[in-house]
């Protein structure tokens, strides 16, 4: 336990808390007694109230969200709180391997290689968009000739097919004008029968 005078830092006092977690004093309570159970201590003044500090309120939200969590309980919560709050030691920092000249000129003339092979590539796709374009604009033009042939067979379909409709209704015509001058001999005939009889018989 360290005493409050010890501390320039702001403290919050237990209602405070509870004001800006939102939470009861006795919850605070309740969890600053489990969090000094895993071995977290807090500052106390010369009445052994506790004062907590802005690292304190943090793990206090900690732990609120954590026992929110489903499948963790209070205790989970409490000792995941404690583990992430420990003093994590400072790893060496290892200083930079500076390349030697050989290794700069290896990696100048891998660059240069593929750059190279990449401004390769962009040519060969220049040309590829040269030769579909060529393509495409060649079977536009197949379709075009293709399309102003089936309009022509078409039109000359049509033409023959009305040419045949034209020839039927003349021989429709002639056959029936056949049929009306069989039928005009046949009554002249028949008239000049009737006369030769009378004539004949004297009636």
């Amino acid at each position: 336990m360290e005493n409050v005078t010890n501390y320039s830092e702001k403290l919050y006092w237990t209602r405070e808390v509870a004001d800006i977690l939102d939470i009861k004093e006795g919850t605070v309570r309740k969890y600053a007694r489990m969090l000094e159970d895993q071995g977290h201590s807090f500052l106390r003044n010369e009445h052994d109230q506790r004062g907590f500090l802005e690292k304190d309120v943090i793990m206090f939200k900690q732990l609120i969200v954590l026992s929110k969590t489903k499948g963790i309980t209070l205790e989970d919560a409490v000792n995941t709180v404690i583990s992430r709050n420990k003093a994590i030691p400072v790893k060496p920092v290892t200083p930079p391997v500076i390349p030697n000249i050989e290794e700069l000129e290896r990696y100048n003339e891998r660059h240069k290689e593929v750059l190279s092979t990449l401004l390769s590539l962009r040519n060969e796709n220049e040309e590829l968009r040269n030769v579909v374009k060529e393509l495409s604009a060649r079977i536009d033009l197949q379709q075009k000739v293709f399309q102003e042939c089936f309009l022509k067979q078409e039109e000359q379909l049509t033409q023959t097919f009305q040419q045949v409709q034209d020839m039927q209704q003349l021989m429709t015509n002639s056959l029936q004008q056949v049929q009306e001058t069989h039928q005009l001999i046949a009554a002249s005939t028949e008239e000049k029968k009737k006369g030769f009889l009378a004539k004949l018989f004297g009636t």
